[in-house]
């Protein structure tokens, strides 16, 4: 096949070259063999189309996508307290465990502690001295919130005795204060002369318990001065 076209290409060329030399002369019949190979049609035209896109998409999911978001910060606080002393403010402070301060209270301190009786005459009942404690800013403390009182012995008969304030809740510390119980007054009945020069015999009131003696005293002055 290779050969028949070789010649064929090469005789068309020739024949084609010297055609009007051969005008005049008889052409010689070509062999339908090689007409026959010979192809009439057009050359068929090649596309220039450039080969059409095809657009691939990637599958959609159909699965819903969820966000995962941190859930808010609740706060949580937690109180503080530094109590106040006789020296020294205390102060009460609420925060959360993120940093945050909620409210900051300031406790001032105690000013003065005292007993409102330190003296009293022996009943056969005991005695309790209430306390006054106040603070910087002069409000009272309460009782049994604020503070607690304890006395020393039985602080019923004749001699002295210490009541501890010890302070509680937004206060601490203590302090120990001192009161006494006094036997009954007694009172001098009459002053006589005595059997000698200067001599002076005194009688007075007899007191019946809680007292171990008497003891007399005397001036020149009305008002032992």
């Amino acid at each position: 096949m290779k050969k028949t076209l070789f010649a064929i290409l090469i005789a068309t060329a020739a024949l084609s070259f010297n055609a009007p030399a051969l005008a005049d002369q008889p052409t010689e019949p070509v062999s339908s063999e090689y007409s026959s190979e010979v192809s009439t049609e057009a050359p068929s035209e090649t596309s220039t189309e450039a080969p059409s896109e095809t657009s691939i998409e990637p599958p959609t999911s159909t699965e819903k996508e969820t966000e995962t978001t941190k859930p808010a910060h609740v706060h949580s606080y937690k109180t503080s307290l530094k109590r106040a002393t006789t020296k020294s403010n205390g102060k009460r402070v609420e925060k959360c465990r993120c940093g945050k301060v909620k409210s900051t209270t300031t406790i001032p301190r105690i000013k003065t502690a005292r007993l409102q009786t330190t003296s009293y005459t022996y009943s056969g009942k005991a005695k309790s001295p209430v306390a006054s404690v106040i603070d910087i800013k002069g409000a009272k403390l309460k009782k049994n919130r604020d503070y607690t009182v304890k006395y020393s012995g039985t602080h019923k008969n004749v001699g002295a005795y210490t009541a501890k304030i010890t302070f509680k809740g937004n206060y601490a510390g203590s302090k120990s204060l001192k009161f006494k119980i006094l036997p009954k007054s007694t009172s001098i009945r009459s002053i006589k002369k005595g059997w000698w020069e200067g001599a002076r015999n005194i009688s007075w009131k007899k007191v019946p318990s809680q007292i171990s003696g008497y003891e007399i005293q005397y001036s020149t002055n009305k008002k032992f001065a």
